[in-house]
């Protein structure tokens, strides 16, 4: 019999921050790491949730 395993799903993303040669930051950095259960994940739902996770972001810096 074969035992399956759980393998969680991680990714992550990175944009650096762009400095000048002044020392004027240009484009700030962002990074964010996301862990996703491979056998539970509901791609429609992770993808509204990540729009909210980001929106919320967004509304922050505004």
């Amino acid at each position: 019999m074969t035992n399956p395993k759980i393998i969680p799903q991680k990714s992550s993303f990175e944009k650096l921050t762009i400095i000048n040669g002044n020392g004027k930051i240009m484009s700030h950095g962002i990074s964010a790491t996301v862990d996703i259960d491979a056998f539970k994940a509901d791609k429609a739902e992770i993808k509204k949730d990540l729009t909210a996770i980001f929106a919320e972001v967004l509304e922050y810096f505004d």
